[in-house]
């Protein structure tokens, strides 16, 4: 029996664990995953698939039980360069299995309708450069892992609903250049670590979420920086005189926290070459 239900497209063959217990029992287990996908994307299957149905494989991966997106992980996906994903009305959630992609290096999947965490096994992918979550509803923490992507120039975990602090870690990321975390939930203090160690972030986004404490003065080593908001915060305490020696920064928005004292003179001196900068809602 098993043989005969191998034959049937995976993105269908579940739907016939409803017609008794036995056949549920047997469709459901790691063993009859293999074989399944074994069959239909084996070397003699494979060449018999339309890109279309290929495409809905890929998108069936993130709803699959975990033993079919490991095996689909394995035959399919793991020679992958990009899961270049964006805009497909994607449900379901990023699988564990993801760790087997070791070639990746563009992972685009913002503007779907994503849920679940964030998994640690993208720590795993050293090779990517790009990673693009933003615009889901994916919740939980930011894993402490993703600090291992050191090749990563690009992290962009906008508008979902992350909680936690910013990790410490993302400061080891030393050749990231665009890092967008705005539009979450995220609290905790501004880490130092981002400072001092992605001295190459040309655009710092970490609006519309509940950062509190106070901007460190360590802030003005990120001489790369072209482009910071931190606006709709709880950040409190005194904009750092350091922030006029960013000879880059051309955006600063810092509107709607709880920021107060006098603005330094090197920032006031430099709010003239700005091309966009706002200050207001606060304290001062």
């Amino acid at each position: 029996m098993l043989q005969i239900f191998s034959l049937v497209n995976p993105a269908q063959v579940l739907k016939y664990k409803q017609l008794c217990k036995y056949i549920n029992q047997s469709l459901s287990g790691a063993r009859f995953a293999v074989l399944n996908l074994s069959v239909y994307l084996g070397p003699s299957g494979l060449a018999c698939r339309s890109k279309q149905e290929l495409a809905q494989l890929d998108k069936r991966w993130l709803v699959w039980p975990p033993c079919y997106q490991a095996q689909y992980a394995k035959i399919r996906l793991s020679s992958s360069y990009q899961l270049n994903w964006p805009c497909q009305n994607l449900c379901g959630s990023i699988p564990s299995a993801i760790g087997q992609l070791r070639h990746l290096s563009l992972l685009h999947l913002e503007h779907n309708a994503l849920t679940g965490k964030i998994p640690a096994e993208l720590g795993l992918l050293t090779n990517l450069l790009d990673i693009n979550l933003s615009h889901n509803s994916l919740s939980g923490e930011i894993p402490q892992e993703l600090g291992k992507l050191i090749n990563l120039k690009m992290l962009s975990l906008s508008n979902n609903a992350l909680w936690g602090s910013i990790p410490e870690t993302l400061g080891s990321i030393s050749q990231l250049h665009f890092l967008s975390l705005g539009e979450n939930q995220l609290t905790g203090q501004f880490p130092v670590s981002l400072c001092v160690g992605l001295s190459n972030l040309h655009i710092l986004a970490l609006d519309s979420n509940k950062l509190s404490g106070s901007i460190p003065r360590e802030f003005g080593c990120m001489q790369s920086l072209q482009y910071f908001s931190a606006a709709y915060n709880e950040l409190s305490g005194e904009i750092p005189v350091e922030i006029g020696n960013l000879k880059h920064l051309s955006m600063l928005l810092l509107n709607n926290n709880n920021l107060s004292g006098p603005i330094p003179g090197s920032v006031v001196g430099m709010m003239r070459k700005l091309k966009m900068w706002n200050l207001a809602g606060n304290q001062f």
